[in-house]
Parts: structure tokens; sequence; C-alpha cells
């Protein structure tokens, strides 16, 4: 009777949320168990075909409770799933298989290619991650399969989903099996997905085309930025990544070495010898350097003197020697000690957890950490490399790679965390450091033990210098309230940091003496620069409350909200204004050059900047990103003459870059993108001397950087916009029955030119009662039922579009409208401004 119930339930069927037959069992079971006759019932009735029927009764997911009920055996309730899942994947119910896997741990029994592939093919992704979860084999089957088509050409990647794509499987493009797009689907894998799903933390090995790819593309970025000059981390830690990647990946050797060999430039292939002899495959029957480099070691000349001398000159300011102790300052003080091993780690716990019973009422601790490269950080690896602590006159630094080589364990970690974070008495002390301290909770030992809420003793330097420059700025004599670390120690203790190990290659070990010893002094500089500041603070000013100024600088006190400089935009700024502004940054006795004379191309830094120069006339090119920007470069100094623009840019690395091509063309702006607009545009006008007119208001479009503008009186627009958007898309005043054109039309009759600037109207349509109305002046028209302009110099019109704006906005007095005659965007004047915003959304 019960199984005869659950055919019978109408939503038995249902997959998701709860149901009809799942109510019933469970009431079944209950009822079975109070009757206290149970074991008779049980005995009588239930039989092996009753079981069977209770089985094909019910859905996947009510099955574990079915055979509980009726006392079905785990041995038959798993050969009940199996031919389920067997069943479901033949008749490619690929969700549902899926599902019972997971739900019954039968992942490990399948084939990557009977289950997980279809279901990547088919774009359910994440239902294949479920299953693969718990499946080590098919976790590694699945990167093989992305590794395989790394570097393919569509037609090899085509050729090998053929089967699926035939047989209906792959319901997903090719595409996402190519190019570019395989490889970060390959990288999404080993990091994101490996991280969220638990997978095994060996994957990577199992991706060979893939570590090489990414071991020769970061290679290949140092030498170009090492020989471009943008590297500004300096040779030694160029040569460290250098050979600490080819260490590791072999493979990678013979083609880094042939890139900087083909190169023909001697500098590069003294280099090239140089690594070479490091990684002693300097012979020429060696299989990892090229055969150029081969004929060169049979018979070589003097680069190899250089390369030597070069090696020898690398490899003294590289890692210390073997027991050798290093100290922060060069008069032997403050010593440095690096904590690579367990019993190292256990000490180090200890000293931490004494310093909470010294007599000091408060223990200062400097604190910083450094990153690995991103690429580098896997699922099961902390991204930080070092945390460096400053206390007692002793620098420690925390080697977390060579610890997480050691499998310190967790136990271990989190001692480590629970006497430095918890401790009231430690004052942690770092610059910036909310980001350093989110990345320690992060480490794979305390991931869900710890929580950013629980650090309480963690005081932040650059937020204690913010909060003192807003009570007075004269306290510390800062230049501006934004600032560096640098810039503080500068400053405040007159020691200038070098940064140029700043971005470093931190897993490559073993560290080299400079990276050891900026890790070092940034824990130092940031308590002696704390008291410092505290210290100041209490000398010039006795009426700051020092302490609660502290507080606040905690990293879990809310941060005060800052007024934000108010900036006009352009927009909003009446054109007589601007002239006038732009007028006086003009120097008559010089030559001048008229703003269509001008041709530049911005940087894709600078595209706001680019449309306030075309406000006034400029001719900007506008880069779409940074490969059209590079794009256009080049074609500007392949073809040169007339095509030839000013590269605008600020001072950066970029710039640098850029110097070494485009040097004559090229100009950097300091502090540009912090500027107003109109003081944007002053700085440009001091450089270039434009002679600016009245008469050029608006001679170009911001958005297209066409020329082709037509002039209109603000009522003219104002009609366009009642009819266009009011009565056609009726966005309100829904009760019009009919929508006033005669009085629009008589209104636009009366239209005085002498009110606009002397633009002179002429309004036509076919007859008296036509809803045909053309709007023209001098340089085009504007088809007002049409919401069509169409200029003067061109043969089709162009749509305007106006939107989201207030109607009180068209009624200013005397106010203009231009719209571009090849895209549409519509400009005004910003005479008479009110407190909104203009046309924001005219477009």
């Amino acid at each position: 009777m019960a199984v005869d119930m659950m055919m019978a339930m109408p939503d038995r069927t249902k997959t998701g949320g709860e149901n009809l037959a799942h109510w019933y069992l469970e009431d079944f079971g209950k009822w079975l168990t109070e009757t206290g006759r149970e074991e008779y019932l049980r005995g009588k009735y239930l039989t092996s075909s009753v079981q069977l029927e209770a089985l094909k009764s019910c859905l996947a997911e009510q099955k574990s409770l079915v055979s509980q009920i009726f006392d079905i055996s785990p041995e038959k309730l798993l050969e009940d799933v199996t031919q389920l899942l067997r069943d479901s994947i033949v008749k490619r119910e690929y969700s549902k298989a899926a599902k019972l896997a997971v739900q019954h741990n039968l992942s490990n029994t399948l084939d990557f290619k009977e289950l997980a592939l279809p279901l990547i093919l088919s774009g359910k992704n994440r239902e294949a991650y479920q299953l693969m979860a718990s499946a080590v084999e098919i976790q590694k089957d699945y990167v093989q399969f992305l590794d395989e088509m790394i570097g393919l050409s569509q037609t090899g990647v085509e050729e090998i989903l053929e089967p699926y794509k035939s047989s209906r499987v792959m319901t997903i493009g090719l595409e996402n099996f190519c190019g570019k797009t395989v490889e970060k689907q390959i990288q999404q894998v080993l990091s994101k997905v490996s991280q969220e799903f638990n997978f095994d933390k060996d994957l990577p090995k199992y991706a060979p085309k893939h570590s090489v790819r990414a071991s020769l593309k970061a290679l290949q970025y140092s030498i170009q930025q090492r020989y471009n000059g943008i590297d500004d981390n300096g040779d030694d830690n160029y040569f460290q990544t250098m050979v600490d990647t080819m260490q590791k990946d072999p493979n990678v050797q013979e083609k880094i070495l042939f890139y900087l060999w083909d190169s023909n430039t001697h500098e590069k292939q003294v280099d090239a010898i140089c690594i070479a002899i490091h990684l002693k495959i300097n012979y020429p029957s060696s299989q990892h350097i090229p055969g150029k480099m081969k004929d060169f070691f049979r018979e070589p000349d003097s680069r190899l003197k250089e390369a030597e001398r070069l090696l020898q000159k690398r490899l003294t300011v590289c890692a210390p020697e073997e027991g050798e102790q290093m100290y922060v300052f060069e008069d032997d003080k403050c010593p440095i000690y690096m904590i690579k091993t367990e019993s190292e780690m256990q000490s180090i716990c200890e000293e931490i957890e004494s310093l909470s019973r010294e007599p000091e009422k408060s223990v200062y601790v400097g604190f910083d950490s450094e990153w690995k490269p991103s690429n580098l950080i896997t699922a099961n690896s902390s991204k930080i490399a070092i945390i460096q602590l400053f206390f007692k006159d002793k620098v420690l630094l925390v080697d977390c790679v060579e610890l997480e080589k050691e499998k310190v364990p967790d136990l271990l970690w989190e001692r480590f965390a629970k006497g430095l974070f918890e401790t009231p008495k430690l004052k942690l002390i770092g610059f910036d450091m909310r980001n350093d301290l989110e990345a320690i909770i992060e480490l794979p030992a305390l991931k869900g033990r710890l929580n950013l809420e629980q650090i309480k003793n963690a005081y932040d330097l650059k937020r204690l210098a913010e909060n003192i420059c807003d009570i007075d700025m004269d306290i510390l004599e800062l230049p501006k309230k934004t600032f560096k670390l640098a810039d503080l120690t500068q400053y405040l203790l007159g020691q200038v940091l070098d940064k140029t190990e700043q971005c470093s290659n931190w897993q490559c070990r073993p560290l080299r003496k400079k990276q050891i010893l900026y890790a070092a002094l940034d824990a130092v500089v940031v308590v002696n620069t704390f008291k410092k500041i505290l210290e100041k603070t209490q000398e010039r000013n006795e009426d700051v409350d020092v302490p609660s100024v502290v507080k606040n600088s905690n990293v879990l006190a809310p941060k005060k909200e800052r007024d934000q400089k108010v900036m006009r935009k352009l927009k909003t700024i009446p054109w007589t204004e601007i002239y006038e502004t732009l007028r006086n940054h003009r120097d008559t006795s010089m030559p001048l050059q008229r703003p269509h004379e001008i041709q530049v191309i911005v940087d894709t830094m600078l595209l706001g900047f680019g449309k306030h120069l075309r406000r006034v006339g400029i001719d900007v090119y506008l880069p779409r990103d940074v490969s059209d920007f590079k794009a256009k470069l080049r074609v500007i100094n392949r073809i040169g003459g007339e095509y030839q623009r000013h590269i605008i840019t600020v001072p950066s690395k970029s710039y640098n870059a850029l110097r070494v091509d485009y040097e004559s063309n090229l100009m950097a702006i300091p502090e540009l993108n912090h500027k107003a607009p109109l003081d944007q545009l002053i700085d440009f006008f001091d450089r270039f001397n434009v002679d600016l007119r009245p008469e050029d208001e608006f001679l170009r479009c911001i958005e297209c950087n066409s020329r082709l503008q037509i002039k209109f009186p603000g009522p003219v627009l104002h009609f366009l916009h009642q009819y266009a958007v009011i009565h056609v898309q009726n966005v309100y005043r829904a009760d019009m029955s009919e929508f006033p054109l005669e009085e629009w039309w008589n209104r636009m009759l009366r239209i005085n030119p002498d009110d606009y600037d002397g633009i002179k109207v002429e309004m036509s349509r076919p007859n008296l009662k036509s809803k045909w109305m053309v709007a023209t002046v001098p340089t085009g028209c504007l088809h007002i039922t049409r919401q069509t302009a169409i200029h003067n110099n061109l043969p089709d019109g162009v749509e305007v579009r106006i939107h989201k704006v207030p109607d009180d906005e068209f009624q200013r007095p005397n106010l203009c409208f231009y719209v571009c005659g090849d895209c549409g965007t519509v400009g005004y004047d910003g005479r008479a401004p009110t407190e909104s915003n203009g046309y924001e959304s005219m477009h």
C-alpha cells in the first residue's frame, strides 16, 4: 500500500525542493516505528518484490530514505543507483547522473570521458567540478585534456572534439578550447576552481604545456622589461628570476636562450652565455641550448670572457653565504634572523609569547609581508612568501616558502597567529596593512580558524599620519596629505628607502642579500616612524588627544569620511569662461597654433583628458585599449608625415618604455589625472601655445572627433525632446490624448535669431497640417518627427537620442545645442548653469 501511494504521488518526479512524496515517506517510516509492530509488519508484508518496486517508485534523492524504511541492503541500493547512473548517462541525462554520483560517492567509479567531459562540453562546469571533487584521477584527466589543446591550431582542436560535436554531446562553442581561452581556462582550474573544490595540489604537474608556456611568457616579459629600460628592480633580481625559473623547468631553457641569442644583440647574447654557464649547460652537445649557441661554444670568442665577468658580478650580489650574519644597518645594528624550520618556528612562538610578560605597558612589533608572484600561487599554497617582524632590536623573517616545504604542522601556525594577534600588550605596526593581514588569514593552516575581526592589536602607520594631518598639517610638516611609506620615512626620519626590490620575485630561493635587507628594513622603519609621529605630535600640539588618535588608527577602526575635492565638469562651465581662461595662456610673441592644426594621441590612462581636448577643437585619437594604442603608434611611426601625432602621457613606466621609440613625439604632463578639467587644458595650452578664438566653441564632437557639428537654438532641441521622448515613447503625461503639434510649430516660428547667437532657423513642412517637420539652420537640418539630424556635408542623416533630461533644462534662456552630424551626440555650451548636472545623459 505504501509503494502504491508513492507511485500515485503527483509530484514524485519533482527534482527541486521538498515534495509530497518525500513527506509521505518520512511519515510512513515514523508510523512504522510508533506502531510497535514494525518487526511484525516487515516480516509479514515486506518481500523482495516490494523492495524492488519501492526503489523503482522514487527519485534518486529519495533512494537513501527508501532503503532505510524498506530494509534494502547497501549492496542492493548501490546496485540500483549504479544502474540508474548508467542509464542516465546512456540517455544523456548528464546533470541527473552527476547528482547521483555525488550523492552516493560514485565519482571514482567513472571514467573522465563518461560523465565529466560531457558536462564540460555542454557548459555545466560547476556540476562537473562537484563530480570531480572526490575523484583525483578525473581531475588529472581533465587537466591533461585541457593541456593537450594548448598551442594547437583551431583545426587541431576541432579534430579532437569532432566526435563529441558530431554526436551533439558538445553544445558550447569550439572557441572555448582554442588559443588564449583554453590557457585562461586551465589557469582558472589550477587556481580558483582547485581552491573552491579542494582539488589535488599536485595537478599543475599534469599540465606540462601550460607550465612551459606560462614560464616562457614570464621570462620573455622579464627580458623585455630588462632591456627596454622599464625594469626598476635591478639586474640581480632579473638574473635570479631567470635562473630560478629555468632550473625548475628545464623545458624552457633552449627556447629562452634562443630568444636571447636570436636577437643578434651583443648584450643579450652575453647574457645568454652567462646564464648557460651558471646552469652548467655551456657545452656543444647540451640539449638545452639552441644550435647557434652550440656553434659558439665550439669556437668561443671575447663574449665568453664578458659573460664570465658578468656572472662573477651577479653571484657576488646574490645570496648570503652559509652562516653569514646580516644586519639591517651598516654599523652591525639590528641583526636579521631567518625562520625556515619547524624548530625555529617553535622558538619564535616562545619568544612572541614571552613578550606578554615584558614590564613595558606596550610592546611595538614592526609588521610587513612580501607576496609571491600571482601566477605562482596555487590552491594549496599561500600568497605570502615572507612575514617580517621587528621587536627587541632584531628582525625575524618568517620564510613561508621554506616552511611550506617543511610541512610545518597547522597547530604551530595557529600558535604563531594566536601569540601575534591575540596578545593585547603587543601593538602590531604596519603601513597600509589590511591586505597583508587578509593574506595571512588565507594561509592554508589558518583558513577558517582566524578572521580579521579577531585582530584587534594592528595599527596602521598610514592612517595615523592621515589622522594627525587632518587635525593639524603643521605638526608633521608634510608637503601633502597623501603619501607612501618612502615619503614618510624621508620626511620624518631623513631616511631614503630603496624600493627597487618591491616587485622582485619573492618565491625564488635562496633570497638575495638585497631582498633580505629590503624586507627587514620595512619592518624596522614602520615602528620608528610611528614613534616619531607620536613624539612630534606631543611636542608641537599638546591639545591633541594622542591615545584617541592612535585608537582611530587601528585597522578595525571605521575610516573617517573625507571631503572629496569638488571638480567642475567641463560641460557645466560656460564657453565664455573657458575661452577667457585659456586665452590668457598663450604667448603672442611666439608662433601660435590653431586647435585644428594640433594632432595628438593620448595614452589609455588619459581618455577623459582626450575628450576635454576635443571640446576645444584639438584633433585627438582615443585608443580603444592598450593594444590599439600601440598599434596606432606603430602606424604613426611607420608612415610619418601628415599622420604624425603628439603622444600625450604622464610620467610612468609606460612613459619610459615609449621614450625608447617615440621620444621626439612624446610628452609627459605630470599630475594630469589629479587636476580639474580646466586645469588640465591650461597645462596643455601652456605647452602648445594654442590660439583659441570665441568662434571655436564645439569645433569637435567629444565622442567621435568629427568636426561636422550642427548648432541649433535650444527651443528646437526642446521640441525634438518633447515629441520624440515624451509623446512617442509616452514617458509621462500619459493623459495627453493628442500632442500639441501646432502649438510647438508656432513657437518655433517665433524664435528670434538675436537670442541664439544669430542662428536663423527655417521651419518647413509639406503642408499646413502635415506632421513632417524640419528645422533648417546654416550648417544642416533637424527632422523633428524622425528624430534625425543631417549635416550639409554628409549624404545621410544620423539619429539624435535624448533621454533622462529634465524638461526645465531646455528652458534656460539663450541656450544653444550642438548635434554631431556623424554620430548624433548632443552637447551644449554651458551658459547659465544651474545646480543640476546639465546634459550628462544626452547621448
